[in-house]
């Protein structure tokens, strides 16, 4: 049975996820190791003390201390840092599934095309917490299959190029 400090734990969390817009398991997926029913027994009031604690507060730019007693601001100190994580644990999610599909696909690509497919897709991450890894690779295997189409369609139109310049509609 849950006590009264797990269970006020586990309301902030519950409170902070559904402002977010966050499913149990979109929220899980933001946190490595961390499963959807996890997080359903920390919201519960079932787990005494979460190890990814520190990690909810970065992602929810709250307070750790206020999400583990509700003493204080709930505002992180340091909101710009605690951003920062956050941004740089989104950056490297990205840059790891693109280079990942790239490698796979066997794409040649040059830096801007790279660069511009990293720069998009951290833009909608960081706009969409929403947005779990599966659907990152799945956005990334899309826009590579788009990609080797258009290439495809250049060099048979006799463009002789291996990429066809300009502004790429996935942008």
């Amino acid at each position: 049975m849950p006590d009264k400090t797990k269970a006020e734990i586990g309301r902030r969390i519950r409170e902070l996820r559904k402002n977010a817009g966050l499913s149990q398991a979109a929220l899980a997926a933001h946190i490595p190791g961390v499963s959807q029913q996890s997080i359903h027994q920390l919201e519960q009031g079932m787990i005494a003390r979460p190890r990814y604690l520190p990690e909810l507060a970065e992602l929810f730019r709250v307070n750790e201390r206020w999400l583990r007693t509700g003493k204080g601001d709930g505002r992180a100190q340091g909101h710009r840092a605690a951003a920062h994580v956050l941004d740089r644990r989104v950056l490297t999610v990205v840059l790891t599934v693109v280079d990942r599909k790239l490698t796979k696909s066997k794409l040649r690509h040059d830096f801007e095309f790279k660069a511009e497919l990293v720069d998009t897709l951290y833009a909608r991450m960081v706009g969409d917490l929403s947005l779990t890894r599966p659907v990152l690779e799945a956005a990334v295997s899309e826009i590579i299959l788009y990609e080797q189409a258009r290439r495809q369609s250049a060099n048979s139109a006799g463009a002789g190029v291996d990429r066809v310049r300009g502004k790429r509609p996935w942008r």
